[in-house]
C-alpha cells in the first residue's frame, strides 16, 4: 500500500533512477515465490555454495569481528553513518562482506558457478536503453546499470556506504571498491573503479 502511494519519478521507460523501494519490492516476490525468508534463501542458495563465509546480512543483535563502521561528513566533520536500521527483508541494503569473498563471487560469474552463464547474461542485458544519441549509451538491466561504450559493454552498481562493483564483459576486467564512506562525500566509488581500470587497462572507456 505505501508503495502505490509513493509517486512516480518518471513515466515508466523514459527515465530510471535507483530506488530502495524496488529492489525491497523485488524481495517481497522472492519470499511469496520460495516461501523462504530472504536472507537465508540467499546464503543458501548463493553465499556457502560460492564460499562467501565473510558475507551476510545486517543484524544489530550480532558482534561481528573486525566489521568495519559507516560515516559521511557532515558540516565539514565526520559523522556515524545512522543507517543502521534492522529490517526483515533487507534486498535493497545491508549486505556485509569483504574483498576477499568478493573474489570469490566474482570467480563464480567469471565461471559459471551457482549463477549460470544463460542466467548472467539475462542480469546483464539491458531492458531500457534511456539516450541513444550519444556515444555511452546507458541502460539498466537486473540490478545493473550497464553502459555500451566503444564496443564495450560495462555492468556497474554503487552502494550507500561508498562501495563499487564495475565488470566489463568485453574483456573481463572486473573492479571492486569497499569504502566505509558514504558515496555522496568525497570522489564517487564509480570515480575510483574506473581509474583503477584504466590503471589496468588503459583501453578502458572514460564516461561519466
Amino acid at each position: 500500500k505505501a508503495a502505490k502511494e509513493t509517486p512516480m519519478h518518471s513515466t515508466p521507460g523514459t527515465d530510471w533512477e535507483y530506488s530502495d523501494e524496488g529492489y525491497f519490492l523485488a524481495g517481497v516476490v522472492v519470499e511469496k515465490a520460495t516461501g523462504r525468508p530472504y536472507d537465508s534463501l540467499m546464503a543458501e542458495k548463493f553465499f556457502k555454495p560460492m564460499g562467501m563465509s565473510n558475507t551476510r546480512f545486517l543484524d544489530q543483535d550480532d558482534i561481528i569481528p573486525n566489521r568495519a563502521a559507516g560515516y559521511l561528513v557532515k558540516d565539514g566533520a565526520y559523522r556515524h553513518n545512522r543507517r543502521s536500521w534492522e529490517f526483515e527483508l533487507t534486498p535493497h541494503f545491508g549486505v556485509m562482506s569483504t574483498i576477499d569473498d568478493m573474489v570469490l563471487y566474482e570467480q563464480a560469474l567469471t565461471k559459471g558457478q551457482v549463477i549460470t552463464p544463460s542466467v548472467l547474461s539475462e542480469l546483464t542485458k539491458p531492458y531500457r536503453v534511456f539516450d541513444k544519441t550519444g556515444a555511452d549509451q546507458p541502460a539498466y538491466g537486473l540490478g545493473w546499470e550497464i553502459h555500451d561504450i566503444g564496443g564495450r559493454r560495462i555492468t556497474q552498481h554503487s552502494g550507500y556506504t561508498g562501495t563499487a562493483y564495475v565488470r566489463d564483459l568485453k574483456t573481463g576486467l572486473s573492479v571492486v571498491v569497499l569504502t566505509n564512506r558514504d558515496a555522496n562525500f568525497g570522489p564517487h566509488p564509480f570515480v575510483l573503479a574506473h581509474q583503477l581500470a584504466r590503471i589496468a587497462d588503459p583501453t578502458f572507456p572514460a564516461f561519466d
